[in-house]
């Protein structure tokens, strides 16, 4: 039993459906020189995500410390093919700075590009931004505005002084995601996988907000579990609406 409330009032729920649909997914992986000696462990790890993929997903991988390389071939946008994709991601180059943000806003703008409703961007990083030229809260806005639920993999070393996990779990905690920071290397391949049953295994909600103009609306869902259990409920906890208040 959902309830889904918007700046505190109950909305009535048009619809509700588990999805079972393709996926646009953003694959971010960071080349920072400080990821030298993760680096097979990250491949590995990203490897496995995607081996549980549907085909019909929409996926790409980008590279990034200061620059921002696309391991896709330039005429291949997106691809399901798992082989390439394995391709895609050994195209590594392990040098220079963090350019967390500037990676984000354009896998971001990429998902745009597929014409699937359903988006996620992952990220795996190990530092916080020390090369982009933009501001937390614009990055943070526009993955609101664009649907995509955010996860990101921190791999902190305890003494690293360079880390920023607040950064990497507020987006996902605004857009619906999950933020996790393993103490080992080792856990990174289980958490991938963790991502990737997640995104198989979501519900869709559907109702139709009051048209009031563009504003941020808070949103919160709830729900009733028969058996008493309690449950945990991860969603977006907010959303920006355009001149004319479409469907939510």
């Amino acid at each position: 039993d959902f309830t889904v409330l918007e700046e505190g009032k109950p909305q009535e729920i048009l619809e509700f459906t588990r999805e079972d649909v393709p996926i646009a997914i953003g694959l971010l992986v960071d080349n920072s020189g400080s990821m030298m000696n993760k680096r097979d462990e990250v491949l590995a790890a990203a490897k496995a995500f995607v081996r549980p993929t549907n085909p019909q997903d929409e996926i790409f991988v980008l590279h990034f410390n200061e620059h921002l390389t696309y391991g896709l071939p330039a005429d291949v946008p997106f691809t399901g093919d798992r082989a390439l994709l394995d391709e895609a991601l050994d195209r590594v180059g392990i040098d220079g700075q963090t350019a967390l943000y500037s990676a984000i806003v354009e896998g971001l703008e990429h998902l745009n590009e597929s014409k699937l409703t359903k988006k996620a961007l992952i990220v795996i990083s190990d530092g916080r931004d020390n090369a982009s030229k933009l501001r937390l809260d614009d990055v943070v806005k526009l993955a609101d505005l664009s649907g995509a639920s955010f996860y990101a993999i921190g791999i902190y070393d305890r003494t690293d002084n360079d880390a920023d996990p607040r950064t990497l779990r507020n987006m996902a905690n605004r857009t619906g995601g999950e933020a996790f920071f393993p103490q080992r290397l080792d856990e990174l391949r289980a958490l991938c996988e963790r991502i990737a049953l997640t995104l198989r295994n979501q519900y869709a909600l559907s109702y139709s907000p009051p048209n009031r103009g563009p504003e941020y609306r808070r949103i919160e869902v709830t729900v009733k579990d028969p058996k008493r259990r309690d449950p945990t409920v991860r969603t977006r906890t907010g959303y920006y609406t355009p001149k004319t208040s479409p469907q939510e």
